[in-house]
């Protein structure tokens, strides 16, 4: 029952009601079991009124509970780790980072071009998920070598420089990965993983994706900012 509550404290309230109601008659009875058969025996009409007003009590906190459990069902169904849209940064921010490779990326280098921020984990599950579909993309767009430029930026302070190079070798990744600390993550406030962002030929970051996106659709907002 504590599961379908909205929160721990009201799931342990519920507990304690309904081991209140099974308690308490007992310890009653137990206490005051001649007194008690003496009441029933003389106020048997008000015992049955009692009893059908427990039953319909029980009744409508189990329609509760059961429309509560309904009700969290639905909202865990209809909420979705990834949204899009633009993000409320007021300027990109600059780095150098190097790849795996020991090459320096700046990127102010690459601006005029639309850029791709592929902000990811090696132990991600979600990032795993998502990682072919980079490796697509940046073979689609001439492996950075024309207008498109992807940059995967690679957490450091989660996984270490050789982890995250094995990695990419034994999966034949050869996108550009860039090896960032949290500083850098946090700037670019990336709470979640994996976590893109598509900068337009003006500098500005014209997309953003919490959570992974599948080739199509990621594709088709590169594209879009791309225009």
């Amino acid at each position: 029952m504590a599961s379908t509550a909205s929160s721990v404290l009201i799931g342990n309230l519920f507990v304690l009601i309904y081991s209140l109601g099974f308690l308490l008659p007992f310890i009653v009875l137990g206490l005051f079991t001649t007194k008690v058969l003496n009441i029933i025996r003389k106020k048997q009409n008000i015992l049955n009124y009692i009893v059908k007003c427990g039953a319909i009590i029980i009744i409508a906190m189990g329609i509760y509970v059961t429309y509560m459990g309904f009700s969290i069902e639905k909202t865990s169904k209809e909420t979705t780790i990834t949204t899009t849209g633009k993000v409320e940064l007021s300027s990109v921010v600059n780095f150098t980072l190097n790849d795996q490779q020991d090459n320096k990326h700046t990127l102010e280098d690459y601006m005029g071009k639309t850029i791709v921020l592929h902000f990811y984990a090696i132990d991600c599950f979600s990032c795993l998920e998502e990682l072919p579909n980079i490796q697509k993309l940046y073979n689609d767009y001439n492996q950075n070598k024309e207008d498109v430029i992807i940059l995967s930026i690679a957490n450091v302070s989660r996984n270490t420089k050789t982890q995250i190079k094995k990695f990419l070798k034994e999966n034949n990744y050869t996108f550009t990965t860039l090896m960032a600390t949290n500083k850098l993550f946090n700037k670019y406030y990336v709470t979640t993983y994996p976590n893109t962002y598509i900068i337009n030929k003006k500098g500005n970051i014209a997309f953003t994706s919490f959570g992974s996106l599948n080739y199509e659709t990621l594709k088709t907002q590169i594209d879009n900012v791309n225009q």
